[in-house]
């Protein structure tokens, strides 16, 4: 009969290829009873050196490793295992083993173990199964490594970008921000999207509003919409303004579900600063090239709202007055409170003595932010500040206009409640515009000139066509009449005498009317020559107060003589000075009616003497005073004797002296001419001027 063996169940243990180790229950020395063949090998012992020992005197753990948990955890495994007569899994853990130099390799392990029980249910023997895991725990602890370095370095990045990144989750919450972003924002305040009411924000083009359900973020996170280059002008939460290139786009899981949103702000502020003020000169110069004529309104239409929320231009003159030329304000009711405060204000305040230091010495003025002080110092009259409250005006900045060398005004521009302020990087652009505007109006000017120039060519032609007509007529009569003369009759030769005579006074007329020409043309040109010498002004008044009575009296007007004794020399062309005073006598005897007066005044002033010629004549209207010395220009009741020159040249001439004219009159009362001239002891100060 043939015996089949009994199976060797330890044979077939040891011979497993798993890794397993037999130990009893005994806590807490564990002694081994069995182990696989793969168990020994792996952990670098003999079988028959660890039968019959403790587990941890077999295995010890690593010293050197202060942090060691390996012992600790698998006492309470075995003690679970024991407690609970179930297998427990425990998660990889890393338990030192010695190699074959006796040192101490890292390793790490998947453990099971599991109690063998007997019929009753007792633990017999707990088996300790092991899967050395070292090699995938190493390539997994590089990998998270490597996966953290990727993590700094891209957070490194995030945080150095030059634009501004968000992260927002699915509840619309910030929960990243770079430094970036919160500089171009101006603050770090996370808004959540539910409170997107709080941001203010304009599409940058056309100016509207951002309703909250607008911003791109919210369109990203909501609807799942990639936006992109959205150019937005937004105020900050510093409360100053800027412009930015808005993006944002949807963050999906594997699943295609939105769990948040990446948003992205570039700061395009000097980069649409740049482009504007680049499409500002353009058109500065479009509307500088379309006319000779200087627009202003067109120009204050540009620079409004985009450049400054009001513009105040001045002008000056050789006199160094200050004329305000044009104001604009981005609300037509603050520009015409504006206009009223300047033209009201003192021109001996510190405001405008500011603007004189721009019109006149050429130095720009920029003012970031007006404080309290400046503001109380500039304006001390209550009622002034208050005036100046309402406008607003929180940062200025004001440069000179200047052309060929000449200051001809000055540019001011203002930001008041729309938060921009102006600082020294405004000064290129702002001196770049008032070129351009001093350009236009040296243009504009030269082309008034060359208009009068002009209308004085066609002025000169109609007068010398019409008024020399006459006195030529009356030559050439009279030249026919001569022909006709029989030298030998004595009745012809008294007609003769006659028309010589007629021909020598139409022959003076013409020559004192081109004489009056050609003083004019060299006034204009420039070109007027003064002999400069003292005199004595009363004896040179008193003789030709002599001279004109005769023609007075024919009218029967008095002169009368008011003339100071002591008056000091003048200083003065005695030819063009009587020249003056002939033509200014010479029409109050014209506009004065028969038994009406003149009275001729001299006194010293200051440095100079005051002469008035007085008249109880017609006297002229407000409206016709501004055009007095306005050449070809007559009084519309005067029987239009000469050409309407005699009072410019008159200006002219006391000009060219260094000296100054002007007129008082009343339509009804009369006519009084003042004029100054230098005495002689300033002759060596008033010929450096006039050089």
């Amino acid at each position: 009969m043939n015996t089949q063996s009994t199976p060797d169940f330890r044979l077939l243990f040891e011979s497993s290829p798993g890794l397993f180790l037999v130990f009893l229950p005994d806590a807490p020395r564990y002694t081994i009873v069995a182990a696989s063949d793969a168990y020994t090998k792996q952990s670098k012992v003999k079988r028959e050196e660890i039968v019959g020992k403790g587990v941890f005197d077999v295995f010890p753990e690593n010293p050197d490793e202060m942090a060691a948990q390996g012992r600790k955890l698998l006492v309470e495994s075995f003690k679970k295992v024991m407690k609970s007569n179930r297998p427990d899994k425990m998660d990889i853990l890393r338990y030192d083993i010695k190699n074959d130099t006796d040192k101490f390799e890292t390793h790490f392990w998947l453990v099971m173990n599991s109690p063998v029980l007997d019929m009753e249910g007792k633990i017999l023997y707990i088996i300790n199964q092991v899967e050395d895991v070292t090699n995938l725990v190493v390539e997994k602890q590089g990998a998270e490594m490597a996966l953290k370095e990727s993590e700094k370095l891209f957070k490194l990045l995030v945080e150095n970008l030059p634009i501004g990144v968000w992260l927002i989750d699915k509840q619309g919450h910030i929960f990243s921000e770079n430094p970036a972003a919160i500089k171009i924002w101006g603050g770090d305040k996370k808004i959540p999207i539910q409170n997107y009411n709080e941001l203010q924000g304009w599409v940058y083009e056309t100016g509207k509003k951002i309703e909250s359900h607008e911003w791109a973020s919210v369109r990203a996170l909501e609807k799942g919409e990639i936006c992109l280059n959205e150019v937005l002008r937004i105020k900050k939460f510093d409360g100053t303004y800027g412009v930015i290139l808005n993006s944002a786009a949807p963050i999906k899981d594997e699943r295609g579900q939105i769990i948040g949103a990446l948003v992205q702000n570039q700061d395009i502020a000097e980069q649409k600063k740049y482009e504007s003020e680049q499409k500002f000169q353009l058109n500065v110069s479009r509307i500088l090239a379309e006319s000779l004529e200087l627009d202003t309104n067109k120009l204050g239409k540009l620079l409004i709202p985009n450049f400054a929320d009001c513009c105040v231009f001045y002008t000056t003159n050789l006199e160094e007055d200050v004329h305000l030329e044009f104001v604009a304000h981005k609300d037509s009711d603050k520009a015409i409170v504006l206009e009223e405060f300047i033209r009201r204000y003192p021109r001996n305040s510190k405001y405008f003595q500011s603007i004189k230091e721009v019109l006149f010495e050429g130095k720009p003025i920029v003012v970031s932010y007006l404080t309290n002080e400046e503001f109380v110092e500039a304006f001390p009259d209550s009622k002034d500040r208050s005036l100046y409250s309402a406008l607003a005006i929180k940062s200025f900045i004001s440069v000179p206009v200047v052309a060929r060398g000449k200051s001809m005004g000055a540019v001011t521009l203002c930001f008041n409640d729309s938060g921009r302020r102006f600082d020294v990087n405004a000064l290129p652009f702002c001196e770049e515009f008032a070129n351009a505007l001093a350009l236009a109006l040296d243009k504009a000017r030269l082309y008034k000139e060359a208009r009068e120039a002009i209308g004085i060519r066609e002025d000169v032609l109609a007068m010398v066509s019409h008024d020399l007509q006459n006195p030529l007529s009356v030559i050439m009569m009279s030249l026919k009449a001569i022909q006709k003369i029989d030298l030998h009759d004595e009745k012809s030769k008294e007609k003769m005498n006659k028309a010589t005579i007629r021909i020598k006074r139409s022959s003076e007329l013409m020559q004192g009317l081109i004489a009056r020409i050609l003083d004019f043309a060299k006034i204009q040109a420039g070109t007027f020559s003064i002999d400069f010498k003292d005199h004595d002004p009363k004896m040179i008044l008193e003789e030709f107060i002599e001279s004109a009575r005769l023609l007075a009296e024919e009218k029967c007007i008095k002169i009368i003589n008011d003339i100071d004794d002591d008056l000091p020399h003048v200083l003065c062309d005695k030819d063009r000075f009587l020249q003056v005073l002939s033509n200014l006598i010479g029409n109050a005897i014209k506009f004065t009616q028969k038994g009406g007066k003149i009275i001729v005044h001299a006194r010293r002033l200051d440095h100079q003497i005051l002469f008035s010629i007085e008249d109880t004549g017609s006297g002229m209207s407000e409206d016709q005073l501004p055009h007095i010395f306005d050449r070809f220009w007559q009084v519309e009741h005067s029987s239009k004797h000469g050409v309407g020159l005699g009072l410019a040249i008159a200006k002219g001439i006391v000009e060219a002296h260094n000296g100054k004219i002007w007129v008082d009159s009343e339509k009804g009362v009369g006519t009084n001419f003042h004029f100054l001239l230098p005495i002689g002891a300033m002759k060596s100060d008033f010929m450096h001027s006039f050089h």
